[in-house]
């Protein structure tokens, strides 16, 4: 065997080498973008709270919280979101954990809650809310809520001392 063929034997295999490692990167990358990517079907991710499509579904939250089932006569709002997550699903479905604060607007008098200030010493509560958008059929919907005093959910134990 002559050196010209040796040398072309062995470009020829670190070649084809190369061209199973591009590919085998290649599908490593598909894979792991699609394990990990932004947002997988079916996985609550934390997004900034302050996304405009958060805030949104906050405030339908907080809106829906003082229309339909707080029986105060004052309107809560909005002091700060501790946490938001986002999960893809048949829409977007929020998960949100909210400080509310009582504000001086009546309910009846007031429709934007956000300018309204808090009452002194006011109550606050601490929300859990799960508000599912599905922007192609106009729909949003309060899916879930549970709200208790203070400004965080107290920790449930399992044991009882």
């Amino acid at each position: 065997m002559s050196w010209t063929y040796f040398r072309f034997r062995i470009t020829f295999l670190l070649a084809n080498m190369a061209s199973h490692i591009g590919v085998f990167a290649l599908w490593f990358l598909l894979v792991r973008l699609s394990v990990s990517g932004p947002v997988m079907t079916g996985t609550a991710v934390d997004v900034p709270s302050n996304r405009s499509d958060v805030v949104r579904a906050t405030r339908f939250a907080v809106d829906t919280y003082n229309k339909e089932i707080t029986s105060e006569e004052y309107a809560y709002k909005t002091t700060s979101i501790d946490s938001s997550k986002v999960q893809v699903v048949a829409g977007l479905n929020f998960i949100l954990e909210v400080n509310l604060g009582l504000t001086q607007c009546k309910k009846a008098q007031t429709t934007d809650v956000e300018n309204c200030p808090l009452q002194y010493n006011c109550k606050k509560l601490h929300c859990h809310f799960e508000v599912m958008d599905v922007a192609w059929e106009g729909l949003t919907v309060l899916i879930q809520r549970r709200c208790y005093p203070g400004q965080r959910e107290p920790h449930s134990s399992f044991l009882s001392l």
